[in-house]
């Protein structure tokens, strides 16, 4: 029996990376347009250069473009583990007989995925 349109399917998809670096990212830049956001990621800002008497400089090692579809999934996702991570600090505040510090261990934290649009 078909299902209707409005219902989801699920579908198992596994993960392959294509690589396995990890680029770290503190500074990253947001360039809407009507059709999509380009995300451009850095590690962080260089000193300025004397030699070419050039001020800091921003270099950027990863740019992403995305339609609004995906960075509103996206924002959902990151909003979630935002939630989860605000949880469970708020947990260890109440029983601080853990250790002092301050950090949620990643294995308390779930991996979290969107739907995959078809």
């Amino acid at each position: 029996m078909p299902q209707p349109q409005d219902q989801k399917s699920t579908k198992k998809i596994s993960i392959r990376y294509e690589k396995s670096e990890v680029i770290y990212a503190t500074q990253f830049l947001a360039s809407p347009s009507t059709e999509e956001l380009l995300l451009d990621f850095s590690s962080g800002t260089l000193p300025a250069d004397t030699a070419t008497q050039q001020g800091e400089s921003l270099p950027i090692h990863t740019r992403l473009a995305m339609p609004w579809s995906a960075v509103e999934r996206l924002t959902k996702i990151l909003n979630e583990v935002i939630d989860r991570r605000q949880e469970l600090i708020q947990q260890k505040v109440s029983s601080p007989s853990r250790s002092d510090d301050s950090t949620v261990p990643q294995a308390s934290l779930p991996r979290m995925s969107a739907s995959i649009k078809g």
